[in-house]
């Protein structure tokens, strides 16, 4: 156990091998709290950040955060809600994509990974009071930092253009025209095979930390 000492305001220096442990670098911010006796440090993510703690606070600011979203969104919500889409559930939505893709008469099985990912493209820009949305929104505010690569954008357009959610064409041209001004488009450098399903792969290594940006 590491022994640390209280300084002039009570300032504490957290020592190198617990540093390498758990990764806290210079500029981290770290929430302290009371356990049983014992004060406790954890370390805090942009998102502890940015949203507050406490049910109704988190309530508010939800609230807030939809209440400023950007006309065109506002704009898809206003006529998702004229035709119910507002009231899909994850379950329908993930019907209707599975639908599209028998459609479309694919031989190879249908990569179930992808549905997931395309249902909650569909769902941020569906239904406004869910946690998809608020996450588009704070992209959209430059709260958090929304990175891409190639093969993941190609993914994005075209699970939004073909799936029948009654997205008119000019409204998915501006939710993708706005949408690309906060993206940051990166290359990934190291190939991944980690998922069963390759499509995960490239998601996986746009994850990784961007050693290069390309804008």
């Amino acid at each position: 156990m590491a022994i640390v000492t209280v300084k002039n305001k009570y300032q504490i220096v957290i020592p190198k091998t617990v540093r390498k442990q758990l990764g806290i670098n210079r500029g981290d911010v770290l929430g302290a709290k009371v356990e049983r006796g014992k004060l406790t440090y954890t370390r805090k993510t942009l998102i502890d950040q940015v949203i507050p703690a406490g049910k109704a606070e988190t309530d508010r600011f939800y609230k807030r955060l939809r209440a400023e979203a950007p006309a065109w969104l506002k704009d898809i919500w206003v006529a998702s809600k004229r035709v119910w889409l507002d009231k899909l559930t994850m379950r329908e939505i993930n019907a209707e994509i599975s639908a599209v893709r028998r459609s479309k008469k694919q031989i190879t099985p249908p990569d179930e990974s992808g549905r997931v990912r395309h249902r909650y493209q569909v769902s941020a820009l569906l239904v406004p009071a869910g946690t998809q949305a608020s996450v588009l929104l704070l992209a959209l505010r430059g709260d958090i930092a929304l990175y891409v690569s190639s093969p993941v954008l190609a993914e994005y357009e075209d699970g939004l253009r073909r799936l029948r959610f009654k997205l008119q064409p000019h409204r998915i041209d501006t939710a993708l025209q706005a949408i690309r001004k906060v993206w940051h488009l990166v290359e990934p450098v190291n190939t991944i095979a980690i998922s069963t399903h390759e499509a995960d792969n490239r998601f996986l290594e746009c994850a990784e930390r961007p050693p290069r940006t390309i804008s």
